[in-house]
């Protein structure tokens, strides 16, 4: 043979590939796999708490050979590779392709590279900037680029998006990225590089579409996370798990639902909440729990904000099945299936394995994880109560304090409350403009 460097007869090739629309879409879906998107992990915060003792970064140890590191980046430049090879090829083959479907195939590539440079600024500062596919051996020689050039990169990309993606998506077309998305991801970006202004505006222009019906938050807090409030409009961004597609299991923390579960249901309770979580939840009143004479230790869950009891499992409530009570003198506990009392094995006093903190979570869970040992819900990236909460810190440390900002983090807080921010009576409405008090109380907000 004269030439031995062929392209396969029978099967696609990077050569061959991506020449019409059929093609290009399929490598454009790949940039939607789960692998490449995603939340800092919970179980790095303070929230989170795992029975075997911690991980690397909570317990101090993380070095760059972690292997969760690793993952990160080489998941976030893999993104970026597909999506760099999308769009050297949506130029190559420019004539094969429509106006629209150019300008939207484009526009998600670079939404894709755009959220993965921003992901890879926030936690490592300077990093190489492959704006084009590069060779193999070009690929040795690259060195990091400072964080101001890649940063500015990102909001070009983000900016591309914005433009041209649409704002929403008819009931039979598939779901796929939008202008509301974009920008999302630009404000979030803004703020963690403390571009205030550009946080603001980016924010605002999400508002504006909250404005105009694209979105607005979910009355049903608890309902938001379920398989319930997977379509709502509150949920800006997310990726799509389904157990019928084989996508399940693979969200949050790479685990199974075990992890979450508490032992009477068949679970493990080794990841569970800390009680710095439980404690800074505010007392209805709007006071944490150290300014407020509500507040009762010997039922810690009492005349606290509604979203605690949406997200950790009270004692003594109902949970999967069972009374849910950690105590150590209660060895029984009621089965509500068969309203007979049995051994209870979520206190230690009978199973040194329950929850060592005595609480379980309960955001996001409900019977169908104890049932099947499945959950599928879809991983939530943005929605629209952080975008409210962006434009209101943004603004705070703007020194632009004004109604604006009570009354984005009043939307949120009314919510929890099941009632509307006008309401201010029903909940406890922020009215302080004083800047420090807002910084700190935004934060708590956040969390």
């Amino acid at each position: 043979c004269a030439k031995l460097d062929l392209n396969p007869l029978s099967s696609p090739s990077t050569e061959t590939f991506f020449s019409n629309e059929t093609e290009m879409t399929i490598a454009v879906n790949d940039l939607y796999r789960v692998d490449f998107w995603g939340n800092d992990r919970e179980d790095f915060s303070d929230n989170f708490w795992i029975r075997s003792g911690g991980n690397a970064l909570t317990l101090g140890t993380l070095s760059s050979d972690d292997a969760d590191i690793l993952t990160y980046w080489t998941a976030c430049y893999k993104a970026i590779s597909r999506a760099n090879v999308v769009l050297k090829n949506l130029e190559r083959y420019a004539s094969n392709f429509s106006e629209d479907f150019r300008k939207s195939t484009e526009a998600q590539a670079r939404f894709a590279r755009g959220y993965q440079y921003s992901r890879l600024i926030a936690h490592f500062g300077d990093v190489p900037l492959l704006q084009h596919s590069v060779s193999l051996d070009s690929a040795y020689v690259y060195t990091r680029t400072g964080k101001e050039t890649v940063l500015q990169f990102v909001f070009d990309d983000l900016d591309y998006a914005a433009a041209n993606l649409p704002v929403s998506y008819g009931a039979a077309e598939a779901k796929r990225w939008t202008r509301g998305a974009a920008l999302s991801i630009k404000a979030r970006t803004a703020l963690y590089m403390g571009k205030w202004d550009i946080a603001r505006n980016a924010s605002k222009a999400v508002i504006d579409l909250a404005a105009l019906g694209t979105y607005s938050l979910h009355p049903d807090y608890r309902e938001l996370f379920l398989s319930a409030g997977e379509a709502s409009p509150e949920i800006i961004l997310s990726v799509i798990q389904s157990q019928p597609e084989g996508v399940f299991n693979t969200g949050f923390l790479y685990m199974y639902p075990e992890y979450f579960l508490s032992r009477n249901s068949g679970g493990f309770s080794s990841f569970t909440p800390t009680w710095s979580l439980l404690d800074s939840y505010e007392c209805i009143d709007g006071l944490p729990i150290d300014e407020s004479p509500l507040y009762d230790p010997h039922d810690p869950f009492s005349h606290r904000d509604p979203r605690l009891a949406q997200t950790i499992v009270p004692h003594g409530e109902e949970w999967l099945g069972y009374t849910y009570q950690p105590h150590p003198d209660s060895l029984m506990t009621l089965n509500f299936r068969t309203n007979t009392l049995v051994r209870n094995n979520d206190t230690r006093a009978n199973n040194v394995n329950a929850s060592h903190t005595g609480l379980v979570w309960k955001k996001g869970i409900d019977q169908k994880w104890a049932d099947t040992r499945i959950y599928e819900n879809d991983l939530i990236i943005v929605r629209y109560a952080e975008a409210l909460l962006i434009y209101a810190e943004s603004k705070i440390e703007l020194d632009d304090v004004d109604a604006s900002v009570l009354n984005a983090i009043n939307q949120v807080r009314a919510r929890a409350y099941g009632t509307s921010v006008d309401n201010t009576t029903d909940y406890p409405a922020v009215t302080t403009t004083d800047r420090q008090r807002l910084r700190t109380l935004i934060k708590r907000e956040r969390r």
